[in-house]
């Protein structure tokens, strides 16, 4: 069984969904459903078959008669209509809760990988390794291509450089003291 909790947490999504595509009180919306629905029972019990549903037709008054051609229009014209009021609540949706996106190709590592891509390529040159034999064994660690990780290190000038915790700090001064 469900707890309060979750069931709780699932109905107050609901209401919100139905607050974003512009229904303010869903509650109301959803008893005149059920009472329409009540109301025309005896319509939908009469669509098991051609032949119960004609009875039900016959059993009409006969003022009903005229209106009969508009309200088979009518039923005929729903699924359009429907298809285009559920368009019209998607778009709503759609609208009032963009997608952040941001354009063009999405970057292959983050900043903070860079950086640190950067400075793994650094310590291999500085240690002797050559910059092209560096940037490749940097590549297969990462488990990416080389070409990003080129592309990391021609751009490590436009990289923050922050560290991120003391130790870092320390380790940045003493590779400038020497």
């Amino acid at each position: 069984m469900i707890s309060k909790e979750t069931a709780d947490s699932f109905i107050g999504g609901v209401e919100v969904a139905a607050r974003d595509v512009g229904m303010d009180d869903p509650y109301a919306l959803g008893a005149r459903v059920f009472r329409w629905l009540d109301e025309n029972r005896a319509f939908f019990a009469a669509m098991r078959s051609r032949e119960a549903l004609r009875e039900f037709v016959m059993s009409f008054p006969a003022e009903a008669e005229p209106y009969l051609p508009l309200a088979a229009e009518l039923l005929q014209a729903l699924p359009t209509i429907a298809q285009h009021e559920i368009r019209k609540l998607l778009h709503k949706a759609a609208d009032a809760n963009p997608l952040e996106v941001p354009p063009g190709r999405p970057e292959a590592l983050d900043t903070q990988t860079k950086r640190k891509i950067c400075d793994e390529i650094a310590d291999l040159h500085r240690s002797g390794v050559q910059l092209s034999t560096a940037q490749e064994r940097i590549a297969r660690r990462y488990e990416t291509s080389t070409r990003s990780v080129r592309r990391a290190w021609s751009q490590r000038d436009k990289l923050p450089c922050e560290p991120t915790n003391l130790a870092e700090v320390f380790e940045a001064l003493s590779k400038i003291g020497g």
